[in-house]
């Protein structure tokens, strides 16, 4: 004997489990238990991407992290290299060099003595 099919209306086996026009499964007990598998299954595969998300933020995050210091470095650096022709064109020493030798930085008489 057979019946049709609820799902695609083809004739099926009275005492089928599954439609093999359109697989689909005719006991609910069986159809319930997929259903169970399959949602676990989609959450599973929704847990791993939320990781993968997370994953991805944190590794670009540390990656503009080393950038940011990388440009920060290369434009110092660049600071340095046209700054330096400056100092070198100019022939008069800096402030500092010019008060450190008006001081008199001998030892006093009383530290010479003891040593």
């Amino acid at each position: 004997m057979k019946k049709k099919c609820p799902f695609c209306l083809e004739e099926i086996l009275i005492d089928a489990k599954k439609c093999k026009h359109c697989r689909e499964f005719l006991d609910e007990e069986i159809r319930s238990q997929k259903e169970r598998k399959l949602l676990v299954k989609k959450n599973y595969r929704n847990l791993v991407k939320i990781i993968i998300a997370i994953a991805v933020v944190l590794f670009l995050n540390k990656a503009y992290k080393v950038y940011k210091v990388y440009r920060i470095d290369s434009t110092i650096n660049t600071i340095i290299k046209n700054l330096k022709p400056r100092f070198e064109e100019k022939s008069e020493t800096p402030l500092f060099f010019e008060e450190h030798e008006k001081h008199n930085y001998s030892t006093p008489d009383s530290i010479k003595e003891t040593l």
